[in-house]
């Protein structure tokens, strides 16, 4: 299976049963702000703020196209201009904050859907119970896959060097800054060393 079939699959897994958990925890309760909450900040945090933060120091966002064509967001508009320089420490920051409340917000939703069941398991009973602690623990296994996907198939091979998340090995980002004076450049300004 490729690269992207395999990160798209996950993807697309994790959202099902994430979405799943947060809209049963909504049935459940009776409290949809949750899943409105989530929503927002999913569209938000993959289509504007990863695109400016991670997406526009990436060299696929130099090329001549108002559309991005690489393997995570392809085919989102470019909103932002490109940024050969690496990432900084707010910007480093902010991927790390929005990525774990991506999937803390989600877990903590789900665990205050256990917590309820818990609680009101003379209401529902006990397989709606185990049931629903099943979905919650299907979806930590999913963000674990996930995690571990990326980390080892995309970034292992990402050129985005700056990313906090990125484990390119440092003798492949050196052969890479030699071919490409424009980004060695700029990361040579911020402080790496050849």
């Amino acid at each position: 299976m490729g690269l992207l079939c395999r990160l798209w699959l996950f993807l697309f897994i994790y959202t099902v049963i994430s979405f799943s958990g947060i809209v049963i925890v909504g049935f459940l309760t009776e409290v949809w702000w949750m899943l409105i909450v989530y929503i927002i900040f999913f569209f938000m945090c993959f289509l504007v703020f990863e695109i400016r933060i991670l997406c526009s120091h990436r060299p696929f966002y130099a090329e001549n196209s108002r559309i991005l064509h690489c393997l995570g967001n392809h085919g989102t508009p470019k909103l932002w201009r490109y940024h050969p320089e690496p990432l900084n420490r707010f910007e480093k920051a902010s991927l790390i904050l929005g990525f774990s409340f991506f999937a803390g917000f989600l877990l903590l939703t789900e665990a205050y859907g256990v917590w309820f069941l818990l609680n009101h398991s003379t209401n529902y009973g006990s397989v709606t119970v185990f049931g629903y602690i099943g979905v919650t623990l299907a979806t930590l296994g999913v963000l674990i896959a996930l995690f571990y996907v990326l980390r080892k198939f995309y970034c292992s091979k990402c050129i985005n060097f700056s990313c906090p998340f990125n484990t390119v090995p440092k003798s492949i980002l050196d052969e890479y800054l030699k071919r490409n004076p424009v980004i060695k450049r700029s990361m040579e300004e911020k402080g790496y060393e050849l």
